[in-house]
């Protein structure tokens, strides 16, 4: 059972991505309507669970951004994220039990309502840790290995997409419910790498940084403002497609960017990329007022840029990090928060305009307004000037190089350390096994740390019965 906890230890951090992957498919199940349990629920209450996580969440990621080093040694912790997990679900059994009951008329309105908004902000803050925990070993990475990482992660969220939705009721419902804690137990290897703020953590942000930030918010509004009018016309049988397509579409764009990363050479154009994807949002702008899009493939295109620029917005964030040091809770905190109150401002102010004006004017009108804005945050508050003093070029090859050369010292006192902290060694017993794995006689670690030989054999008999192991090459087998 130790050798199986030590080689599932050793996959960090790609579990840490595995956990990420979950994280984003279980939003992507959430506000897509495609799930089953979807079939007693109507688009106005859809339209309230997203507005009410997305409150939760800005709360929390705010916190975060103000207060890093606290959220770090405190909603980070173990513990912690394990009590974040269980009021996730709680409080999704909860909302999902509401919804039945409601729809058999057996609670009232003013009760449904306060429950309803309770548990949907409490599930948005209380997922914000999870995210926070997950993010933070993509900031350590020099950018192209971190996009891929990204990238590894949408496709993994794809395929937990189409797990959850195309499974029989009660298993998709099960997974859909537990997914935070599966979160959290994916994050159990990385359970002592704590994010640890530099020098440069407390700074303050300058002028990019603020532009990055409102142009964010500006561009989430855009991509959300479109979703209420969408859900108000779409019809309920076409929710699996367009979710299911719009999947499939973001899949394609992300194998596109992937073949772009392993095909640059040297450092690779963010620039070029972010204004393509925003010329990209431009037209899905458009397409309702100059392209007479039909709903469905309005919905497709919405979805599926939505989903691209936000993870490339994490790829930027997670750049800057690399480069700058900056705490990655206080500069992705900042970050989601300006992309959860952008979307939390197009989702409601797309519902207020479908009530007050007619299907023809709120296409117009919605349109040309957003083109607007977009072109005001590329050209003015956020223009590829800004985007190049914040993304500075980075030596990737030289990073590998030097990386390379110091991983396998690195990688083995890593490995060492698992297997000690598995087999739960006293700290003598720790020094002890550190010399044996190196290839250390019992005479040469007695006279190293000043012990008598028997004492060295003492310990090298209470090491092998702690790691379950027989002989010095089993012990030096956990570190290779």
């Amino acid at each position: 059972m130790k050798n199986v906890l030590g080689k599932l230890f050793a996959q960090y951090p790609s579990l840490n991505y595995v956990g990420l992957a979950l994280w984003l498919g279980w939003s992507a199940v959430a506000f897509s309507r495609a799930f089953e349990f979807y079939d007693f629920i109507s688009a106005s209450n859809v339209f309230g669970l997203f507005t009410f996580i997305q409150i939760g969440s800005i709360v929390v990621f705010l916190l975060a951004a103000v207060l890093p080093e606290q959220v770090s040694s405190r909603l980070l912790s173990p513990s912690a994220l394990f009590a974040s997990a269980g009021v996730a679900t709680l409080c999704i059994v909860s909302t999902i039990a509401l919804f039945e009951l409601a729809d058999e008329g057996a609670i009232g309105s003013s009760s449904y309502a306060a429950i309803y908004a309770i548990a949907s902000i409490l599930t948005g803050a209380s997922l914000v840790p999870l995210f926070l925990k997950c993010i933070v070993p993509f900031c350590s990475q020099a950018p192209k290995r971190a996009t891929l990482r990204f990238a590894q992660t949408l496709f993994q969220s794809g395929l937990y997409y189409f797990l959850v939705v195309g499974s029989p009721r009660i298993f998709s419902l099960v997974l859909f419910c537990l997914t935070p804690l599966l979160i959290v137990i994916l994050q159990i290897p990385t359970r002592s790498s704590t994010a640890k703020p530099s020098a440069k953590s407390t700074s303050q942000f300058n002028r990019p940084f603020i532009g990055l930030f409102v142009a964010m918010t500006i561009y989430a509004i855009a991509m959300r403002i479109f979703e209420p009018y969408v859900a108000s016309v779409l019809p309920r049988d076409s929710s699996m497609f367009v979710s299911s397509f719009s999947i499939c579409l973001l899949l394609i764009v992300t194998i596109a960017l992937v073949c772009a990363v392993v095909t640059v050479k040297g450092a690779f154009p963010f620039g070029r990329i972010y204004h393509l994807a925003i010329a990209l949002l431009l037209v899905t702008v458009l397409s309702p007022s100059v392209f007479n899009s039909s709903p469905v493939m309005l919905s497709i295109l919405c979805l599926a840029i939505v989903h691209f620029l936000t993870m490339l917005y994490r790829c930027i964030l997670a750049y800057i990090v690399f480069q700058s040091g900056m705490n990655p809770m206080k500069l992705f905190g900042f970050g989601m928060a300006a992309i959860s109150l952008g979307s939390l401002i197009g989702n409601v102010a797309g519902a207020l305009l479908i009530r007050v004006a007619s299907e023809l004017e709120l296409l117009y009108l919605l349109s040309f307004a957003m083109v607007f804005l977009c072109i005001i945050a590329a050209f003015l508050i956020f223009p590829e000037s800004k985007m190049k003093a914040l993304l500075l070029p980075v030596d990737e090859p030289a990073l590998d190089a030097l990386e390379n050369k110091e991983r396998p010292v690195k990688w083995w006192m890593e490995a060492a350390e698992r297997a000690a902290r598995q087999g739960r060694l006293s700290e003598r017993e720790k020094e002890v096994f550190f010399l044996l794995v190196r290839g250390k006689s019992t005479q040469q670690i007695a006279d190293k740390l000043f012990l008598s030989p028997y004492t060295v054999k003492a310990h090298t008999r209470n090491i092998y019965a702690k790691l379950d192991i027989h002989s010095k090459k089993e012990a030096t087998a956990l570190v290779e």
